[in-house]
């Protein structure tokens, strides 16, 4: 099979490896259709990350369909059923898998961490991942890259359900990226009047606005600061989708008496410690929300949201053959796309 193979930060081959072999161990074997390319993937390629040791193969947001399933496995799947497979595998024993509340499980793993992941044409799902994964069975009327659009979906659900909505007018989003545009449009759902998108790369804010916010920011070419550009604008609600440290403090001096922040992107190590003026968040009544990851449900929501047309999702991809993993990968980091998906 062909398989895109990180060995070093920016180091990133198409090679031909063995199609898993579930005689080594229990488990499914599934047959890749579709594997997006996550901002998380992109730190990886270019930096590194602590979990995975190269030769290895990443890509965690997948659909695609079973093909062989191993004897020892009770499921009601079949062969030949599509699925949508995000990455986390809980592990069903903390405190917080038993309270039912698995997006704060101790020792979660994940597909692409701790083991291969679907940038390739083949993905093994052991038996780990089968009692304690997130994956849900799809209709054939459901496109794969769509699917595989509903992992990112599943964590902006997570935030989305952190907010106490009953005097929220309105938003500003930090990045408009993926995670930003699908935010944009459950704010949208949940009511929300106006919603401003702030980003420094242009083709990005382009692409967004076909998702139709009610203004949008381009930090880059501000000849002032954000604040100053606003003028009087506060909003009641803010989202920071980017990993800048800048963007936290900002975040703090546009949002309004009483407002918001969702904390939804980590900061890079080394530069998670900023200075914040607690005062503000003191006087000004302020609320800061972090959140991370997500549960089951969350992942089977966001299918119902893509299936029924209520979040759309064909204006994010940009579809690549896997064997030009690297262009797509290329695209992704200057901005030129927003969400480039793989199809082996």
């Amino acid at each position: 099979m062909k398989a895109a193979i990180y060995y070093a930060p920016n180091d990133i081959r198409v090679e031909d490896l063995p199609i898993p072999r579930l005689s080594e161990q229990p488990g499914l074997l599934l047959k890749v259709s579709a594997c997006g390319l996550c901002g998380s993937d992109l730190r990886t390629f270019q930096f590194g990350h602590p979990r995975v040791t190269a030769p290895f193969i990443l890509g965690h947001e997948i659909s695609g369909a079973v093909v062989q399933i191993a004897s020892q496995i009770q499921s009601d799947l079949k062969i030949g059923m599509r699925l949508a497979v995000a990455p986390l595998v809980f592990c069903g024993e903390c405190a917080y898998c038993q309270q039912g509340r698995s997006q704060f499980c101790e020792r979660y793993r994940e597909i692409g961490q701790s083991w291969p992941g679907g940038f390739a044409e083949y993905m093994l799902m052991p038996d780990e991942v089968m009692k304690h994964g997130v994956f849900h069975p799809i209709p054939d009327s459901l496109d794969a890259a769509h699917a595989a659009v509903a992992e990112p979906l599943s964590a902006c659900l997570n935030a989305i359900d952190l907010v106490d909505f009953r005097a929220v007018r309105s938003a500003a989003i930090f990045g408009a990226g993926t995670i930003g545009c699908l935010l944009l449009q459950l704010l949208r759902l949940k009511g929300v009047q106006h919603i401003t998108l702030i980003d420094p790369n242009q083709a990005r804010l382009r692409v967004a606005r076909v998702f139709h916010p009610d203004a949008t920011v381009n930090v880059t070419e501000l000849k002032t600061s954000l604040e100053n550009a606003l003028g009087d604008q506060r909003f009641d609600l803010v989202f920071t989708a980017t990993a800048a440290p800048l963007v936290q403090n900002q975040a703090l001096n546009i949002s309004d008496k009483g407002g918001q922040i969702v904390i939804f992107s980590g900061l890079p190590r080394g530069h998670s410690e900023i200075t914040v003026d607690y005062n503000q968040i003191h006087y000004r009544n302020l609320r800061i929300i972090g959140s991370s990851i997500y549960a089951k449900d969350h992942h089977a929501r966001a299918l119902d949201l893509i299936l029924e047309g209520k979040v759309q999702v064909e204006e994010l991809v940009t579809r690549f053959p896997l064997v030009d993993f690297n262009q797509g990968l290329s695209k992704a980091l200057t901005g030129e796309i927003i969400k480039a998906v793989f199809i082996p």
